[in-house]
């Protein structure tokens, strides 16, 4: 059901119920970096997964409160088809016959409606008023709250496998780069390897193109500093990149995503030294659906970057090997 809200943006409902759209982002994703070597869609592959269930998970709310209302207007539809079915002229039709009819045209009399200006409107106005009547309710009015703190701790973990999957695939193409780690005062400390037996064994006795499989046991990229350091040595040229993982932005969503996790979003003390926000000490940390748009922009800024910075890394050595 496609309805309008753009002139409904100061419902209560669109502060606490996210709207997705998480086809379009699918799509950009799909169009710009379709040109990677067949072997690395796998990790396109992924990220579009975690977006999709990202945005699936955040929208439900809204998605079921849609189908909802839906539902009621094509019943309303369907109960004056069957009524005109018992018409003098319909009676020749058996009873399956007369429900068939009556659905077909009460599916194309709503579907008529609903793509219709006036149908949109009130489809909307319906829709955000029943949202709206949810929130009265304590108990519903906490969990949409939780479900937008939850989301942005998927924000976080999208881009963490997204930066975890970018660096294994790296570092097994070019193994090289190991070496640069290892040099790197940033990076050194990170990837100290003491046992080595395991690894043999589970790669048959060797490394070629498991470097990165093998250096990712040693160290996970989950924390913002960890991205900054590894991918300013693998991806020396990408800026773009770099910009990204300093902004003050990615660092909040990490230190947001650390205290929904280990604190149930109650400001500490270190919160609020790590970030700078302005929040009462011992409240609750708030996410409302604007702030989680912030982090979906974060989201996309990022993994554009990290995929880009991958995709010109790989595709010039396939040309490189090619000429």
């Amino acid at each position: 059901m496609a309805i309008s809200l753009e002139d409904k943006k100061d419902s209560a409902a669109l502060r606490w119920f996210f709207v997705s759209d998480h086809e379009s982002f699918i799509q950009v994703y799909k169009e710009i970096f379709s040109g990677l070597p067949p072997k690395y869609l796998p990790i396109l592959d992924s990220l579009c997964h975690n977006v999709s269930g990202l945005h699936l998970t955040a929208g439900l709310p809204f998605r079921m409160a849609g189908v909802a209302v839906e539902s009621r207007r094509f019943s309303l539809n369907l109960a004056a088809e069957r009524i005109r079915n018992r018409r003098p002229e319909f009676s020749a039709l058996s009873d399956a016959e007369k429900e068939s009819r009556a659905e077909e045209i009460a599916r194309k009399n709503f579907a008529q409606y609903a793509s219709s200006e006036a149908g949109s409107e009130s489809l909307a106005c319906e829709l955000l008023s029943s949202l709206e009547r949810f929130l009265e309710n304590p108990d519903v009015a906490h969990a949409a709250r939780e479900l937008l703190r939850q989301a942005t701790v998927l924000a976080w973990s999208t881009i963490e496998a997204l930066a975890n999957d970018v660096f294994i695939a790296t570092l097994n193409e070019f193994p090289s780069l190991a070496v640069d780690l290892q040099r790197d005062e940033r990076t050194r400390k990170r990837f100290q390897i003491r046992d080595m037996t395991d690894a043999l064994v589970e790669f048959n006795y060797t490394l070629k193109g498991h470097m990165g499989d093998v250096l990712n046991r040693s160290q996970k990229l989950d924390d913002v500093e960890t991205m900054r350091a590894v991918f300013d040595v693998i991806f020396p040229n990408s800026s773009r990149l770099r910009t990204e993982l300093l902004d003050a932005s990615l660092w909040r969503l990490y230190q947001r995503r650390n205290l929904i996790l280990h604190r149930r979003a109650i400001v500490d003390v270190a919160y609020l030294n790590n970030t700078g926000e302005k929040l009462q000490l011992g409240s609750e940390l708030t996410v409302d659906t604007a702030a989680f748009d912030k982090d979906l922009a974060i989201l996309v800024h990022v993994s554009f970057s990290l995929l880009d910075a991958f995709k010109k890394s790989v595709c010039r050595t396939a040309s490189d090997t090619e000429n």
